[in-house]
């Protein structure tokens, strides 16, 4: 065999051994856990659903009589019946989560602690297992919970995001403003930064608020008030439908509005078996309630509102207007408590009516939030097509039964067109295929083709931040061999800013002719690119995707990028493998060519011996840059100072893995700051 043979077999052994414990697991090294790369699903066990008024899709929880969730059932278990018409079920999805195996293939470090802990560089975002994570809306009301409540409120939402998973998708949003997440997202700084500047600002009781300010009982505004909420759900539920094929639950931190109050006459009005299968749409506010209603069907979505407030009774409110001149009569007394049941009927209504739970009238907040994510975690999704289409304003009831005794079932009771689309989608540029375009303007990540992407702020142009964006692509699904020894791929880029204006919009062609060891080593590892994009100061989301030609497979993902305008901005790293240089990498940004001499790589795990070369901005003027590999016990394996690139303000690590193990610690300290990375480092078996 020829040297050069030789050496490119040596390399795709080494890169298979290296990929394989990456992909599937350590072999020989249990204290360093990584998990399963995720599966290809067959088509027949995710079928795609179209939500809409010919295809009706109805999550399903059955509990014991221990209100334990009952697993195992079939699609022969279950009877679904459409204004007391038995339906044919054309679809049937049994949802279990399971962390252990959705877990995301990134090493973590525990928190950091100390007076000024560095920060912590968070793990590139992946696509992986997008079709079968758990996704929640969580809507801090804030419009709708009093001031005195809101470390309550706080508490139950931090409780929602500290028990979730890497892997469970997540869009928070706010009713007094159009603050929000973004999109579903896996990364929670923004949704917990949001969690800790919430602030509840709930109006008094139309009769405390005219008592105190003589007549004045701010009507516009409680009306202005329960009309974003009902925004707010509406919105919230029809993104919901382009996710299918399992729960979609929404979480709902409120203390009610008496608007809402009379759903509990919708039900009774909601068509039954002998009903006329009509329903017209009320006036005022309920009419606004009857569309969010209609959203939530069309989204299969399942509300939990749960009230910070807890068993507390308006007694607590009388407080805010002790001192008057004149006290409250029994009849305004009787108005209060009115107030305050109409607000709780609200939500109790919500839930009973989308398939939810109610959480409302317990003081346990905390507990309720458990209820949510057990019932996000096992469940049934059916669905059935009508054989008669749903007219305007026509509404139809939903019975769901089980064929075994002891057992309770919660679904929604009904659904009725919904009476607007959803919100027009990201203005594409043409020159991509109608399906990147779709991937682009998601709602959700796609997972067909598993990526992952991580953007690395490298320098500042007045305004600006150059990020530079490394896109990999699993090669394990890439990386077959096509009939005509071909890859094809198209790939595209775009961001949005808060206004939801896109921009950047780039699409690139990429054609691979791979030689017999180049499959070996693509079918190993990945495919590689590195875009470079300017951003200016602001929040922009960041979205990525791919489709191979031929097969079909596509994969997108969306980043969350914040560009400070604080000249100090906080840096990345720019790490490069040496190792992983032979990774197949079609496409490099020639800009960015000025702060790495080999690709670039959002790869966190690397085997032992291998040498990382780390890029970080520096202003060379404020002194010397500082760079450690501390180990799991504190001490340190290796430390260096950046040496200086020509042409930039950075500095680059030359940093040797012989000595660290397991999750270390790569702390870099520079201008922009203190910053750590965690380094999985695989040692091979003896």
């Amino acid at each position: 065999m020829p040297p050069l043979a030789r050496a490119l077999a040596a390399v795709v052994a080494g890169l298979a051994w290296t990929v394989s414990l990456y992909a599937q697991g350590p072999r020989g090294v249990p204290r360093l856990s990584l998990p399963d790369a995720p599966q290809e699903r067959p088509a027949a066990e995710s079928p795609t659903f179209t939500v809409n008024v010919t295809r009706v899709e109805v999550s399903v929880l059955v509990h014991d009589s221990a209100g334990k969730p009952v697993t195992g059932l079939r699609a022969s278990d279950f009877e679904i019946l459409e204004d007391g018409v038995a339906q044919t079920m054309r679809a049937f999805i049994p949802f279990t989560h399971t962390p252990a195996r959705l877990t995301l293939p990134e090493p973590a470090l525990p928190p950091a602690t100390g007076a000024s802990p560095p920060t912590t560089i968070p793990p590139p975002v992946s696509n992986y297992f997008a079709a079968e994570s758990r996704v929640f809306a969580l809507i801090l009301d804030d419009l709708h919970v009093d001031v005195r409540r809101t470390e309550v409120a706080r508490a139950a939402a931090r409780r929602l995001v500290a028990q979730l998973d890497p892997s469970d998708f997540l869009l928070v949003v706010t009713t007094s403003s159009t603050d929000s997440t973004g999109f579903f997202t896996r990364d929670r700084t923004y949704a917990t930064r949001m969690i800790d500047t919430f602030t509840g600002r709930r109006l008094l009781d139309k009769t405390l608020q005219s008592k105190r300010f003589r007549g004045d009982d701010s009507e516009n505004e409680r009306l202005d008030h329960y009309q974003r909420l009902c925004e707010r759900l509406r919105t919230v539920s029809l993104a919901l439908r382009e996710i299918a094929g399992r729960r979609k639950t929404v979480v709902l931190l409120s203390e009610g509005s008496s608007y809402g109050a009379g759903m509990s006459d919708m039900e009774v009005r909601m068509p039954t078996a002998s009903g006329s299968g009509r329903v017209n749409a009320g006036s005022g506010s309920l009419r606004l309630m009857n569309d969010v209603l209609a959203a939530t069907a069309g989204g299969n979505v399942a509300i939990y509102p749960l009230n910070p407030n807890g068993l507390d009774v308006p007694d607590a409110d009388l407080i805010q207007v002790s001192g008057l001149q004149a006290p409250l009569s029994p009849g305004q007394y009787s108005e209060i408590l009115m107030e305050a049941r109409q607000a709780r009927e609200m939500t109790r209504d919500l839930a009973a009516l989308t398939g939810g739970v109610s959480l409302v009238d317990t003081n346990d907040a905390l507990g309720g939030i458990d209820r949510v994510l057990q019932d996000a975690s096992t469940h049934y999704v059916l669905a059935y097509e009508p054989e008669r289409p749903l007219k305007a304003n026509e509404s139809r009831q939903i019975d769901v039964r089980v064929k075994r005794p002891g057992v309770r079932v919660l679904a929604r009771r009904g659904y009725r067109a919904a009476g607007a689309p959803p919100a027009p989608p990201l203005k594409v540029p043409g020159s991509v295929s109608p399906r990147l375009r779709s991937l682009l303007a998601g709602v959700l990540a796609e997972d067909t083709l598993p990526m992952r992407v991580e953007a690395v702020p490298v320098a500042r142009t007045g305004k600006d931040t150059t990020m530079a964006v490394i896109v990999e692509i699993d090669g394990t699904r890439i990386g077959q061999r096509t009939s005509n020894g071909i890859i094809e791929l198209e790939q595209g880029l775009l961001t949005v800013n808060e206004s939801g204006k896109a921009a950047n919009g780039t699409r690139r062609m990429l054609t691979l002719r791979p030689t017999d060891p180049q499959w070996a080593v693509l079918a190993a590892s990945s495919l590689r690119s590195a875009w470079a994009v300017d951003l200016p100061p602001g929040r922009h989301q960041l979205r990525v995707a791919a489709l191979q030609a031929g097969s079909g497979r596509a994969g997108s993902v969306y980043l969350d990028v914040i560009v400070p305008k604080d000249p100090k901005w906080p840096a990345g790293l720019l790490v490069a493998s040496r190792f992983l240089s032979m990774v197949p990498t079609p496409f490099i940004d020639p800009r960015l060519g000025r702060w790495t001499d080999m690709a670039p790589t959002p790869t966190r795990v690397f085997p032992k011996g291998d040498v990382l070369s780390v890029t970080v901005p520096h202003d060379l003027t404020s002194g010397p840059s500082q760079a450690r590999l501390v180990l799991p016990n504190g001490q340190t394996a290796w430390e260096g100072a950046g040496q200086p690139l020509e042409g930039t303000s950075a500095v680059r690590f030359i940093v040797p893995l012989d000595e660290a193990q397991d999750v270390s610690a790569l702390v870099v300290t520079t201008s922009h700051g203190t910053q750590r990375l965690p380094v999985g480092i695989i040692a091979p078996e003896r």
